[in-house]
């Protein structure tokens, strides 16, 4: 009986200690998984801040601003925050 009851005490610390390993790889897994993902995160929010730059770039108005001489009648007249222009 004493046989029995040592097996069962020595597959119930076995098993305690594999849990607890496993928890600590888990753990150890997660923190690995953690950093990794935050840093993707983070740049995918450089990226998108690079790209948001250069397709305002890409669509930056070339058109000069408009000036204040009226006396000029042949320059364009410029409308709507440089979007459009209308030449006389």
């Amino acid at each position: 009986m004493s046989s029995t009851l040592y097996q069962m005490t020595a597959y119930q610390t076995l098993a305690r200690v594999q849990h607890a390993h496993d928890v600590y790889f888990a753990d150890a897994n997660r923190n690995y998984i953690q950093k990794w993902a935050l840093g993707q995160i983070g740049l995918m929010i450089i990226c998108s801040f690079i790209q948001v730059f250069f397709i305002r770039r890409l669509f930056k108005s070339t058109i000069p601003k408009k000036t204040n001489n009226k006396s000029n009648s042949s320059q364009a007249h410029f409308i709507n925050n440089n979007d459009f222009f209308i030449i006389n």
